[in-house]
């Protein structure tokens, strides 16, 4: 069975008031709302950049 999970693009979103952003250092996550609402559990955020790897996201 594939893997399968909500994907997006790079790059500030042109809706951004359907998102939240994250910084992170010199990086800002825009991540949509209704994903966190689906996937965060207990704070953490299992997220996967192309290219990059698997994190674990912890949200304050």
């Amino acid at each position: 069975m594939a893997f399968e999970a909500p994907s997006g693009l790079m790059g500030k979103p042109e809706n951004t008031e359907e998102f939240e952003a994250f910084a992170v250092e010199d990086i800002v996550l825009y991540i949509a709302s209704d994903v966190l609402e689906k996937n965060l559990k207990k704070n953490i955020l299992h997220i996967y950049v192309e290219g990059y790897g698997r994190y674990e996201m912890e949200i304050l």
